[in-house]
């Protein structure tokens, strides 16, 4: 069991080699726990509620998507738990929980993974605009094989 959370959470996911479990709530916060002890290895505060949180396959940059329309990346560290805020961008017009999707490999600059992140959005208001008469709540979006 992992408690800490003083409000629901929205988001989890998981590390690529299955040690970590990130944790996004309405308390304005993210976790970052140890799945084997079920300890909070660090804790991290935010402007705005967290709709959405996730982790790259190189396990070392977290994406955290915030009710005030930003998109936070956090470079990381398990080793040594750093957690250390490397950027964020509003995403303007967005109409929900923003798109989630990871950089590419450890060496994508920010603004590659910046002009992914818009695009996806763009695609996503158009999915809204041609096939919904309501939100959309969650998008994935995975690469073509």
């Amino acid at each position: 069991t992992f408690t800490g959370h003083e409000k629901p959470v929205m988001s989890i996911a998981f590390s690529s080699d299955g040690k970590y479990l990130i944790s996004g709530s309405l308390d304005n916060t993210v976790r970052i726990w140890e799945i084997n002890t079920g300890n909070c290895l660090y804790t991290f505060s935010h402007e705005a509620m967290v709709n959405a949180v996730a982790i790259n396959p190189a396990n070392d940059l977290l994406a955290v998507a915030l009710s005030n329309q930003t998109v936070v990346l956090r470079k990381i560290n398990f080793a040594s738990y750093v957690v250390d805020y490397y950027y964020g961008k509003e995403i303007v017009q967005h109409l929900d929980t923003l798109p989630l999707f990871m950089p590419k490999g450890k060496n994508e600059k920010k603004q590659d993974y910046e002009a992914r992140l818009i695009k996806a959005q763009e695609y996503k208001e158009k999915l809204y605009q041609n096939y919904y008469n309501k939100y959309l709540t969650d998008t994935t979006l995975h690469k073509n094989k």
